[in-house]
């Protein structure tokens, strides 16, 4: 294999064999492992959807306020890490796609109620 450098804004990143990639930045370096390339991938992808720099003050009052609902239905006082664990799977539960809904519409002329739109 080829030894591959690119540097782009300040931040360099070299692979000389298939299984070490580093990145260097500010003087600072991290060479990916299996164990740390799932957690940067997690962080990058987090910083990317949440988009943390750019996050209103409303979106973060609305985290609050999930997190202190959830700690107090817990029976907590406040929120701690176990809530926010909870808190990030509800999350996770909420976007995930739901393709079996049925939707029962129940026949109003059956129950005796006239029908309005007439």
């Amino acid at each position: 294999m080829r030894p591959t450098k690119v540097i782009q804004d300040g931040i360099r990143i070299t692979q000389e064999q298939p299984d070490n990639v580093v990145i260097e930045m500010n003087g600072s370096s991290i060479t990916l492992t299996e164990e740390n390339t799932e957690l940067l991938r997690v962080m990058l992808y987090e910083a990317y959807r949440s988009k943390r720099w750019k996050r209103s003050r409303a979106e973060k009052s609305a985290k609050n306020k999930a997190l202190w609902a959830l700690a107090k239905a817990q029976g907590k006082k406040k929120p701690d890490a176990q809530t926010e664990k909870a808190y990030e799977r509800m999350k996770e539960q909420a976007a995930e796609e739901i393709s079996n809904i049925e939707i029962i519409i129940p026949d109003f002329q059956e129950m005796g109620i006239p029908d309005l739109l007439k």
